[in-house]
């Protein structure tokens, strides 16, 4: 039996990131830079004007003040995205927009504040004398041509996308999505597009599962549910071969002896898993952690109740999906916090708590809660966790306001 730790080394030392493709920015959203992306081009490409107002040759503009205006012949206007057809010569100026490409002949821009301007004239007053470069955005001057611009295992998403296309790419080579299918086992569950007759419940983790998946950074199929035959489900899961990069089968259940000694086990057994290993922990009962097929496809094993499914989930699928994806960081972010109630444990397991951590506005420090709700009725509740405390093994109490570790689920 492994620790939590020896089982996550393990997983991870499975999922190597997958091999990247070329792909367009909308075909990439989701995905993981394989390499850094650099600018294509000088970031901006081009002198632009930093503000509205005149572009003018600093030279002209030498000594102007309130007291001593200096006149300049207005000969174009220039909005952002075109460009002057004149060549500014002393004692003109040019009426630029921000962003605007600076004229030729011009080397700084006057600003709307510091210029006098009636409506119909030809002419500008200069109330402010610049210097060269004043109000002028120059070329490369955010980011020089091959200067990286998104960091390899980054994420692209929105913002990420926004500077891929800026740096002046159309493609981008990235890690693509790794496909998860999720199979649930259980002779009591239906797809929730089918009616409930007595006895049976709807595939509610399933549900959850692939939309935690999908947010993870996957592509998540369902494979289930599937009723609770060895064969049955080896071949389920076989068949799921052809579509995975991981695999997470949802039926480790408490009543079984021992882990490894019940369905799930002898299914994947079946089905060609001869690596199969596990960990405990609560809620659980355990984590199992192989491979299966010819590419060494990794499987996981989870509790099959939506609280040990979710738990089982964090601790161990998440981590493999950001290691298929190429992601840099592997696990959401632990911090420390301090009890509101005092909690007990059985001890003997690492047992992971649904929780809801908040920053007291008095004291500044992260407080958190435990959600001391019916563990059959997660579905209902889990929602509200936005937390998982840590509960150490060796713990059979701690007492409220003890510091703990805190895994956050609403950050990355």
């Amino acid at each position: 039996m492994r620790s939590v730790e020896q089982q996550l080394q393990a997983a991870i030392a499975l999922a190597s990131p997958l091999d990247p493709l070329d792909l367009s920015l909308r075909e990439s959203r989701g995905c993981v830079a394989a390499s850094d992306v650099t600018a294509a081009y000088p970031i901006p490409s081009f002198d632009g004007a930093a503000c509205d107002g005149y572009a003018v040759a600093a030279d002209s503009v030498i000594g102007a003040s309130d007291a001593s205006t200096v006149t300049l012949g207005v000969v174009d206007v220039v909005n952002q995205g075109y460009a002057s057809d004149n060549e500014v010569t002393p004692g003109q100026a040019v009426q630029v927009g921000a962003g605007a490409l600076m004229p030729e002949g011009t080397n700084a821009v006057v600003a709307i504040a510091a210029v006098r301007r009636a409506d119909d004239s030809s002419e500008v007053e200069i109330v402010q004398a610049v210097t060269v470069g004043s109000g002028v955005i120059r070329t490369g001057s955010h980011r020089q041509i091959g200067a990286a611009v998104v960091p390899a295992g980054t994420r692209l998403l929105d913002r990420e996308l926004a500077a891929v296309a800026t740096a002046g790419h159309a493609r981008v080579s990235v890690h693509p999505q790794p496909r998860v299918v999720v199979v649930t086992v259980g002779d009591e569950l239906v797809d929730t597009t089918r009616a409930l007759t007595s006895g049976l419940v709807h595939d509610s983790v399933s549900v959850m599962l692939t939309a935690a998946g999908d947010q993870a950074g996957a592509t998540t199929f369902r494979g289930g549910p599937c009723r609770r035959d060895r064969q049955a489900l080896a071949r389920t899961i076989e068949d799921q071969l052809v579509r995975a990069d991981l695999i997470v089968v949802v039926g480790e259940n408490d009543g079984e002896p021992h882990p490894g000694e019940g369905l799930v086990a002898a299914a994947l057994k079946e089905a060609g898993c001869e690596d199969l290993e596990y960990c405990q922990l609560e809620p659980g009962p355990a984590i199992g952690l192989g491979t299966l097929g010819e590419d060494q496809i990794p499987v996981v094993t989870v509790g099959r109740t939506p609280l040990a499914a979710f738990v089982g989930f964090e601790v161990a699928v998440r981590p493999i999906i950001a290691a298929l994806a190429g992601r840099e960081s592997l696990f959401r972010p632990v911090v420390r916090a301090n009890l509101t109630d005092q909690i007990e444990s059985r001890g003997g397991r690492r047992e992971f708590l649904p929780a809801i951590v908040r920053l007291d506005s008095t004291s500044q420090r992260a407080l958190v809660t435990v959600l001391h709700e019916p563990a059959d009725e997660a579905a209902l509740w889990l929602f509200r966790a936005n937390a998982l405390v840590i509960v150490p093994e060796a713990a059979t109490a701690l007492p409220a306001h003890e510091e703990v570790a805190v895994i956050r689920l609403d950050r990355e």
